[in-house]
């Protein structure tokens, strides 16, 4: 699919102020997502020298949220560690939490990464391999 076809595009491009044209080396890799459950929770985006996965988990806080790399697998666990203050009706998803698992593309190093947490939004990044 070409992204600039995406009538959606131009309406979130619009929305947040941004520009393919102004960063022509980003874009969006679909082919990271399996479903459209996680293509509303997952997004990867390449730049020349990089790969980010953005992963959202609403609920969660820093201390949470795990990150680990074994061989080519990705794997992020979420578990509520403080209750006080959460509604009931989230209470019981929060403390269950979720795990996500990934095979991560080839052509990226898996020895170093970088992730940090913000407001709900993992962000997860690898560098490419020379």
């Amino acid at each position: 699919m070409d992204w600039d076809d995406d009538p959606f595009e131009g309406i979130f491009r619009e929305f947040l102020g941004s520009s393919r044209s102004r960063n022509p080396a980003r874009r969006r890799r679909a082919s990271f997502t399996e479903g459209e459950e996680e293509d509303r929770t997952i997004d990867a985006i390449e730049t020349d020298d990089s790969i980010f996965l953005i992963f959202e988990f609403s609920g969660y806080g820093e201390k949470d949220i795990s990150v680990n790399v074994r061989e080519r697998q990705l794997e992020i666990n979420a578990k509520k560690q403080q209750i006080a203050g959460i509604q009931e009706y989230l209470l019981q998803r929060l403390q269950q939490g979720m795990i996500i698992k990934k095979t991560l593309p080839s052509g990226i190093s898996v020895k170093s990464f970088k992730h940090t947490f913000k407001n709900g939004i993992l962000e997860v990044c690898f560098k490419k391999n020379d």
